[in-house]
C-alpha cells in the first residue's frame, strides 16, 4: 500500500500572532497557536510562547492541553477555542464535554489563565459556563 505523505498530516499556524509582555519584564512575547492535523479526522492543538528579544526566537514554553481539573470533567479531549492575552495575562479557552455530548458539540467552555513566570503556570481555578 502506498502514503499520501502530504496528506497524513498538515500543520497550520494561527493566523493571528499575539503580542505581549507576559513575564513584566518590559520585553515582549509572541503567543502562537499551532494546530496539527491528522489521519481522517484527528487534530491536537497547542499554545506556544516565543521570546521576542535577540536575533533568534526562542521558546519559552507551550501549552499542549488543559489542566487535568478540566480535562477530567470532559467526556472527549477538551477542544481549544480561542486563545487571548489579558495584560500579563494568558487566557486559553478549552470546550469541554458533558456526558452525553456529541464529539462535534462542547456544551461548556472553560477559560484558564496563565502566568509566565519561568515557565508557564496556572494562575486559580478555570471559569466554566455553560455554552448556548
Amino acid at each position: 500500500a502506498r502514503v499520501d505523505e502530504a496528506g497524513v498530516a498538515r500543520l497550520e499556524v494561527g493566523p493571528e500572532v499575539l503580542d505581549a509582555d507576559l513575564d513584566g519584564d518590559g520585553d515582549g512575547e509572541a503567543v502562537v497557536r499551532a494546530t496539527c492535523e491528522f489521519g481522517a479526522n484527528g487534530a491536537e492543538d497547542t499554545v506556544q510562547v516565543w521570546s521576542a528579544n535577540g536575533r533568534l526566537p526562542l521558546l519559552v514554553d507551550t501549552v499542549t492541553g488543559p489542566p487535568g481539573s478540566v480535562a477530567d470533567d470532559s467526556r472527549f479531549p477538551p477542544s481549544l477555542l480561542d486563545v487571548a492575552v489579558d495584560g500579563d495575562e494568558l487566557l486559553i479557552t478549552f470546550g469541554v464535554y458533558d456526558d452525553d455530548a456529541p464529539h462535534c458539540c462542547p456544551t461548556s467552555e472553560a477559560v484558564v489563565t496563565y502566568e509566565l513566570d519561568g515557565g508557564l503556570s496556572v494562575v486559580g481555578r478555570p471559569q466554566v459556563q455553560a455554552i448556548d
